[in-house]
């Protein structure tokens, strides 16, 4: 059999594959890819419970007391199991109402930690020094109220008496 230019090799009648198609490396990618995709949301929705309420309850705390600091009125919350209420002239309002799997205990010098308490912030900014413990998901943080000074988010459990000596 002569052989030209344009031939470069002799035709069989066998067809030997030797690796992957495009279209399967495209379907194990697209896999790869969605398989990655559910798995990051995931991941990040476990532990968001935890950052986003607790962010959310300093945000409230810290805007009782710039209302109080602004108005020159005292203003009073108050934590009932995972709900907190801002009692306004005797009444009570619901501000705030946190999701099941999350809880809140409240410390306060002298006083034995419960899931329910009160903070005070005089409209001078002075507030009654107390801490707030958050868990949600196995994992904890601390909200720390204290008399005079910014109010803190910190990872972790701790009590009044660590925030006391600086052992956060």
């Amino acid at each position: 059999m002569p052989i030209s230019g344009t031939m470069m090799f002799l035709k069989t009648d066998r067809y030997e594959q030797n690796g992957f198609t495009l279209l399967e490396l495209l379907v194990v990618l697209l896999i790869m890819g969605a398989t990655l995709a559910l798995s990051i949301g995931t991941w990040k929705g476990r532990d968001s419970l935890l950052d986003s309420e607790s962010k959310r309850l300093l945000y409230i705390i810290r805007r009782a007391k710039g209302e109080a600091m602004l108005t020159g009125r005292d203003v009073r919350l108050e934590l009932k199991g995972t709900e907190i209420f801002k009692i306004d002239g005797g009444q009570e309002i619901r501000i705030a109402a946190f999701p099941a799997g999350f809880g809140i205990v409240h410390e306060a010098a002298g006083s034995p930690a419960a899931r329910t308490g009160r903070i005070l912030f005089a409209g001078t900014g002075v507030s009654t020094e107390c801490l707030l413990r958050l868990y949600a998901d196995r994992e904890a943080a601390t909200i720390h109220i204290p008399a005079v000074g910014s109010i803190v988010l910190e990872k972790g459990e701790y009590s009044l008496n660590d925030f006391l000596r600086g052992e956060q």
